[in-house]
């Protein structure tokens, strides 16, 4: 798809602004790359983007993880810098750019109802309308849209065990039931795949959630999914009282099914707007969450359980990949061959299904970008010198990870040195953190961002993110961040800490650990939680400048390498045990 190409129909078809989304039908955040729009026009890659073209502009908007790469990839294409202060967001943007009596553009089957709804409601005052039909990636003389149902991959489903889950799909079913009741709502509406793939304990051969919708009735359950992927567990759905229905039947059957004013919960941010327009005659009940969304973030025993061993096991191959790259590191290995090797040592272990996101392996000023990924013959080679960051994570089928370490590959500079401590500091402070029930991650993010700001630099990215278990490893509601994260926290949920600081053009420094919630204390003044870190994985001591840390961050950081030793040596050779002892001595 061309910049000059889509103008051209958009003129052919009357539309004054189109507005082009990477989302699926479901709003996921990691898409098929078949439904990447944004990729396919402006070369950008990075996990969160949308463009908005109109005759005469073009824009990208990103968060603060992606400004430099946005840059690098879509020079032809005005960076929005999203998370800036003050910043227009892309739909004020196009209804500006929208004539009186004009039409803005989009596909219905990629945007979200919520977002639809507000640039209709907008562009009506302005007596202009939507196109909600529009594919920016049709072809390009008849524009008709692309049916990108028709690339199923060729994944198949299976039941996830109890074994692992520790719940099984019935119970789910029959507690979402209760909660539907007690909210006098006839129909549950559920378009979100992690939200799926967790109620009815299914999962996909080639990654945790797959395609599907499902519709929770009183008496009825009806899941929507391919039917070739979904043959081997349809049986098993049928005993359980789960109807099976082809994918693409969802949209006609929203349509045809009988309404009779029946209350739909929807989640608005997730349901796509043409799903929505087919729920005419239902009395629609608009929401921006699933009542799922916060039954899978509390982790029950089992899954805690299994978490702490798939953490082990997982730390243990994090750890053999650093003492390989710092005894590499000067021997012609490049960043491709670290996410190489990654991989190879995670499929040594135990329960591993596939890395649970596409491995950062980045050099010096590469780490500056946050989500950099290196191109094999096109990424830097590791010298003996410098920082390499090193952001990775697995699926297991008892949990999974994402883990950060930055490494030192020989000499570092002072200010290399002071940032990687600044950075160690705030991960400790948000470790220790104790905090009152009913805090918020607005509330909790300052921990870690206190320190950063009392030397007057700060990071555009959010301090951590809930992770799902053998599901997506950005998981809602919970996250620390200072923006849009009014989620209360509560006992054994899950976050990540990963504070960190990026410096263009020279180096970037994050420390990531995954932290479940934990009670305190409870007394006359509330229940008291706190956070313990179960990530285990050697903290680079070679990097740090010990003179800025306090008696807490040594203790803390001490106990942390006790911790390691303890938790890693049972996977370790007599080698790798030895140069653990090394990589975790008392400082």
């Amino acid at each position: 798809m061309k910049l000059e190409t889509l103008r051209v129909r958009m003129g052919r078809e009357g539309v004054d602004v189109c507005i082009v989304t990477k989302f699926d039908r479901h709003q996921s955040e990691n898409a098929s790359e078949r439904w990447n729009r944004v990729k396919e026009l402006t070369g950008f890659t990075g996990s969160a983007g949308v463009a908005v073209v109109t005759m005469e502009k073009a824009g990208l908007w990103t968060d603060g993880r992606y400004y430099e790469q946005a840059e690098r990839e879509a020079p032809f294409f005005t960076l929005h810098k999203a998370a800036e202060q003050g910043a227009e967001d892309y739909i004020s943007f196009a209804v500006n750019e929208t004539p009186a009596n004009g039409a803005a553009a989009f596909d219905g089957r990629t945007f979200h109802a919520s977002e639809a709804k507000s640039l209709e409601r907008k562009l009506s005052l302005k007596n202009a309308r939507i196109v909600c039909d529009f594919d920016p990636g049709a072809d390009p003389d008849t524009g008709e849209a692309r049916n990108n149902e028709d690339c199923a991959l060729n994944a198949k489903l299976f039941d996830f065990s109890v074994e692992f889950c520790g719940e099984s799909r019935v119970e789910k079913i029959m507690k979402l039931r209760r909660m539907c009741k007690e909210n006098d709502v006839d129909v549950y509406v559920l378009a979100s795949l992690d939200d799926i793939a967790w109620l009815f304990n299914l999962r996909g051969t080639d990654a945790p959630t797959f395609e599907a919708f499902a519709l929770i009735y009183a008496d009825e359950t009806l899941l929507f999914a391919p039917s070739e992927k979904a043959r081997d567990v349809k049986d098993t759905l049928s005993k359980d009282g789960v109807t099976l229905r082809d994918y693409d039947e969802f949209t006609r059957f929203l349509s045809d099914a009988p309404k009779n004013g029946a209350r739909a919960r929807v989640n608005m941010d997730v349901l796509s707007y043409r799903d929505y327009l087919a729920m005419d005659g239902f009395s629609i009940v608009e929401e921006t969450d699933d009542y799922t969304a916060l039954m899978k973030a509390v982790k029950n025993d089992t899954e805690l359980s299994n978490l702490e061993k798939a953490h082990e096991r997982d730390g243990a191959a994090v750890a053999r990949l650093i003492k390989w790259v710092k005894e590499n590191a000067g021997n012609g290995i490049t960043e491709a061959d670290v996410v190489d090797k990654a991989l190879e040592l995670r499929r040594r272990c135990e329960n591993f299904h596939s890395e649970s996101f596409p491995t950062i392996a980045a050099y010096m000023a590469n780490a500056a970008m946050m989500h950099y990924s290196p191109v094999k013959g096109d990424c830097a080679t590791l010298k003996p010198e410098g920082t390499l960051l090193i952001d990775s994570g697995g699926h297991y089928y008892d949990g999974t990870t994402d883990i950060t370490r930055t490494i030192a590959l020989g000499e570092i500079s002072p200010r290399e040195r002071r940032d990687f401590t600044l950075t160690l500091i705030a991960h400790i402070e948000m470790a220790c953190a104790t905090f009152l029930s009913g805090a918020t991650g607005a509330c909790l993010d300052a921990f870690a961002r206190r320190v950063m700001w009392e030397n007057f630099i700060d990071y555009k990215s959010g301090t951590g993110h809930g992770i799902g278990f053998f599901l997506n490893v950005h998981e809602g509601p919970q996250r620390l961040s200072i923006t849009k994260s009014d989620a209360v926290f509560q006992n054994n949920m899950l976050v990540t800490n990963e504070p960190g600081i990026y410096r263009r053009g020279s180096h970037g420094v994050r420390t990531e650990n995954v932290m479940r919630v934990t009670s305190r204390a409870t007394n006359e003044f509330g229940e008291f939680l706190a956070f313990e870190t179960i990530s285990y994985c050697p903290i680079d001591v070679s990097a740090i400048c010990a003179d800025m840390l306090s008696d807490k961050h040594r203790r803390w950081l001490n106990e942390y390498h006790k911790t390691v030793r303890e938790k890693l040596s049972p996977f370790m050779n007599e080698d790798e045990k030895r140069w653990l002892c090394e990589q975790t001595k008392e400082i």
